[in-house]
């Protein structure tokens, strides 16, 4: 155990090192880990310190020079008898080793920490490497091996951790082996397990993957109407999950059910889905995968050509994964026929050894009259090596500027990186500040929100902020007033600098109406643009946004503490951007004022607007970033040219918000996603899109 020194020690000393990993190149982490053996610290903090430091940043990098200072750190953590330090240092070994594709130290890395876990009797730690050597067979596709130790894991995790949600991961790993292994019963029991326990946790990722492979099994027992019904439910979770490679398997065994129900047509809708959300991952397993079932699909139509046409594409995929494997084979073969050359020499050699002296003299004479012959053709050899030459000397010179662009290219691709790591690292910060939308669901009866950034971080934004007022009348009676805010705003620019601007912009409206008590969304529009005028629209600089305000009250009045009457009310104003209302089964673009939050060349006062609501009436709050996109069928036959298709514009979107409106919330979210990606096609997406709908 440390003291309360070592204590503080170290979480001064992994906190800076945490710090510098996140902010720093990779040079500078080598020297932090340096500074770990250097400092004068117990051994104890240092293990720790490589540790937080190989977690935060070099599990990436796969460097070699981060594997001996764990390495280093293992032989301490060993000198010091420090048995969690040996447990993680062999962990990060493993785990660096497996990413290698070195499975046999892997292995023996995995072992020795099963033995540490079992000596100190640590339950968690032997089943994590219980799991872990299941997934090293598993990659070695030795699925008996890695089924045994998967329910090695199982018996300890049922007996005696019992955290329910990794169970729920096993189970699904476990399921994953029998289907493998074609045992169907048993991995549809373990799915389903997984898929109860997933359920419990509203863990819509987890949840889609296990439907996916109860699909899967139903298929393979040819159970189709079961296949398709989980087929489904997987592929709403993983478009709701935003996960690309999901949404693609899901599509798949669609498209592999509508094949058995010889219904071709929805079997070509989804097999093209999926290969369009694989355009999108860029992940050339699944383009394989599309390109080898839509091949197979107009097979069986007996569509020839795109047939043979989507059949190539499938070969160059497969050609391009197996590449690495393909030059192994030729440099076998090369070895095997220079092999076999030899020998064929030696065989010569041989025979003419044992020519009879007679009948080489008798070659004399012919082969005198050869000798003119050789030495033209010695002429004409000595001519074309000269030749060879010169494209020897011009294919190493090629080579040296090839090495040298392929240098440059990797100082940049380096800096590309770091560009991103910062930029994604904003993007966590962003996400954190935004407020959790689950208070949204919470307040109305239903509601949805898509949510895509064109960049990696984005200008759109939503922000949510809600108070509780007590009043008293003239009458002495009390007075609750429950106000709800939720703003839907487009931010100038996107990407970083968007990013930036809606981190002032939401704060400076949390500032409006938590510090300053400003109530009326008209008068925090006006709060808002003046903050922003005076602070950053200098230099004729016009930042802000566009956007809408809305704050729902409820009013309830009590009377010697009886609740006596409940009132609810709705004001808002629009900033360029209007809200829509779909009430019954009529559309309405509600009133907004035409300038921005801002500096602009208008500057009156906003206009308070007031709307009177009814139980079911929906509310749509959007940005310009979907009406803006560039898409359809004109932009997928041109999808090369610039700025090419048209725009989904703002008729079309409401056009299918009404369409879709009796939907449940996410159902509708689902359909508004998928005719928005269809539309966009392979085209870069224009500008950051926000929704939000909002169910009285």
């Amino acid at each position: 155990m440390f003291s309360q020194r070592s204590k503080y020690v170290l979480v001064l000393f992994t906190s800076l090192l945490s710090l510098i990993a996140r902010s720093q190149s990779y040079g500078v982490f080598l020297d932090s880990m340096k500074l770990v053996f250097l400092s004068n610290v117990p051994d104890t903090v240092r293990i720790k310190a490589i540790d937080k430091l190989y977690d935060n940043h070099l599990w990436s990098t796969g460097s070699r020079e981060a594997y001996k200072f764990l390495i280093k750190a293992y032989d301490l953590a060993e000198l010091a008898e420090y048995k969690k330090g040996q447990l993680v240092m062999l962990n990060n070994m493993a785990q660096f080793n497996f990413r290698k594709g070195n499975y046999e130290l892997t292995l023996k890395q995995r072992l020795k920490g099963l033995e540490l876990a079992q000596l100190y009797k640590d339950t968690g730690a032997i089943s994590a490497n219980y799991l872990a050597l299941g997934e090293v067979y598993k990659a070695e596709k030795n699925y008996e091996q890695a089924l045994k130790y998967y329910l090695l894991s199982v018996n300890l995790e049922e007996k005696y951790i019992r955290i329910e949600k990794r169970l729920g991961t096993v189970y699904s790993l476990v399921g994953n082996m029998y289907n493998e292994l074609n045992q169907d019963s048993l991995a549809l029991d373990y799915q389903f397990k997984a898929l109860r326990i997933r359920e419990k946790y509203t863990d819509g990722l987890h949840i889609g993957a296990s439907q996916g492979y109860i699909s899967k099994a139903y298929l393979k027992q040819k159970k189709y109407e079961l296949a398709e019904e989980y087929a489904r439910k997987s592929l709403h979770n993983r478009v709701v999950a935003n996960d690309n490679g999901g949404i693609t398997f899901a599509c798949n065994i669609l498209g592999e059910i509508k094949i058995f129900k010889k219904q071709y047509d929805s079997a070509e809708y989804y097999f093209k889905k999926g290969l369009a959300f694989a355009k999108i991952q860029d992940s050339k397993v699944n383009l394989k995968d599309s390109y080898e079932k839509l091949s197979f699909l107009f097979e069986k139509k007996g569509d020839i050509k795109n047939a043979l046409t989507y059949h190539k594409l499938f070969s160059m995929m497969n050609d391009s994964l197996l590449n690495s494997e393909n030059i192994r084979n030729m440099a076998q073969m090369k070895e095997l026929f220079e092999s076999e050359q030899k020998d064929a020499e030696i065989n010569l050699l041989n025979k003419q050894q044992i020519i009879d002296k007679s009948e080489i003299e008798q070659q004399n004479v012919k082969i005198q009259s050869r000798n003119t012959m050789v030495i033209a053709s010695f002429i004409s050899i000595l001519l074309l090596a000269g030749l060879v030459f010169i494209v020897l000397k011009n294919n190493r010179e090629r080579k040296k500027t090839n090495e040298l662009l392929h240098s440059k290219n990797l100082l940049i691709e380096q800096k590309n990186k770091e560009i991103i790591d910062s930029i994604n690292y904003a993007k966590r910060i962003q996400d954190s500040l935004f407020d959790n939308f689950e208070q949204v669901r919470k307040f109305f009866s239903d509601a949805m929100i898509i949510y895509r950034p064109k960049d990696i971080v984005s200008g759109d934004f939503y922000w949510i902020s809600k108070k509780i007022l007590t009043e008293k009348e003239q009458e002495g009676n009390d007075v609750v007033r429950e106000l709800f805010f939720i703003a839907v705003c487009d931010s100038t620019g996107h990407g970083v600098p968007g990013g930036f601007m809606s981190l002032l912009n939401s704060a400076y409206l949390s500032e409006a109406v938590n510090e300053k008590n400003i109530y009326e969304p008209n008068k925090v529009f006006d709060y808002v643009r003046d903050r922003l005028i005076h602070s950053i629209s200098k230099n004729d600089q016009k930042d802000g946004f566009d956007g809408i305000l809305m704050c729902f009250e409820k009013k309830q009045f009590f009377k010697d503490r009886t609740l006596m009457a409940i009132e609810h009310y709705l004001s808002y104003a629009a900033a360029y951007n209007a809200p829509v209302l779909v009430s019954g089964n009529q559309i309405t673009v509600l009133e907004k004022n035409k300038m921005p939050v801002g500096s602009g060349e208008r500057k009156e006062a906003f206009t308070l607007h007031t709307c009177t609501l009814k139980k079911g009436d929906k509310l749509y709050l959007y940005s310009d970033g979907m009406a803006d996109q560039f898409g359809g069928p004109q932009a997928r036959q041109n999808k090369d040219a610039l700025g090419s298709g048209k725009k989904f514009q703002y008729k079309r979107l409401d056009d299918l918000i009404l369409k879709t409106s009796d939907l449940k919330m996410e159902e509708q979210k689902e359909k508004i996603f998928s005719e928005f990606i269809a539309w966009k096609g392979d085209l870069e997406q224009t500008d950051d899109v926000l929704l939000v709908a909002l169910c009285i």
